[in-house]
């Protein structure tokens, strides 16, 4: 019965962090409409509402609703922008957060019942072994969604953005979310 409620209970609360809460928490940045938008939406089929966060650092993301926030810091740059927004298109075209929230939901689950019909320490290593599966897939699907965006905006001008604000010298782990930069221009 407890693992009932544990299988219930999860997808909820996964829900609520992954789905809920940052559409909650967007609503204090403001709207960003450009050309550049317009393009990328039209070659794409992707609609998307871009949100400004007023960080100087360079960086953008998406959510599961199709909202994409970038930082006030890519507004300097038509390209950079264009090249972001076209990755974290690749991201929602490919319906990442949907597969990361059915996957999370399914190796909680599992964590959930090892734990509770087996043991804990088998069930702790369950937990670590189900994080590097997600950390394995949360970088495969950066890598789908750098290839993404290539075909959005061209080669160049998305190599120029990884290296312009990616550090080279940067190692990924096993519990890395993204690849290293230069693994990301390799794989390009």
């Amino acid at each position: 019965m407890l693992l009932i409620t544990f299988a219930f209970v999860t997808p909820i609360l996964l829900a609520l962090f992954y789905i809920i809460i940052p559409a909650i928490m967007v609503k204090r940045y403001h709207d960003l409409d450009s050309i550049s938008i317009n393009q990328l939406e039209e070659k794409s089929g992707v609609k998307i509402k871009v949100k400004v966060n007023s960080d100087d650092s360079v960086n953008a993301f998406s959510l599961p609703n199709r909202v994409v926030i970038v930082t006030r810091a890519l507004l300097n740059n038509e390209n950079d922008l264009q090249a972001a927004l076209a990755h974290e298109i690749g991201h929602i075209k490919g319906k990442h957060h949907i597969k990361t929230f059915l996957m999370l939901i399914g190796l909680t689950i599992i964590s959930i019942y090892v734990i509770l019909d087996y043991n804990l320490l088998l069930g702790i290593g369950t937990v670590l072994l189900e994080i590097i599966i997600s950390k394995f897939v949360a970088r495969y699907f950066e890598y789908s969604a750098d290839r993404y965006a290539v075909t959005l905006v061209g080669r160049d001008q998305y190599l120029k953005l990884l290296t312009s604000y990616g550090n080279l010298e940067e190692k990924s782990s096993i519990f890395s979310t993204h690849p290293a930069v230069i693994n990301r221009l390799k794989k390009i």
